[in-house]
């Protein structure tokens, strides 16, 4: 599962490392659900599906 985080936190399972508001990264479900739970982090949900529109190809 991937998070974002939304508040600085140190990671207790990474020696303590600091993790900023807004940093993005992977981790277990169980781990995920735990730091949404202490609402330091939120799901990032991933899409899926083909690219967006390509910039050469929009109207304008």
């Amino acid at each position: 599962m991937k998070i974002k985080v939304t508040h600085d936190f140190k990671d207790a399972e990474k020696e303590l490392r600091l993790r900023k508001k807004g940093e993005v990264y992977e981790v277990s479900e169980d781990r995920g659900k735990y730091l949404i739970s202490f609402k330091v982090a939120k799901e990032v949900k991933e899409k899926k599906g083909g690219d967006p529109e390509s910039p050469d190809k929009m109207p304008g």
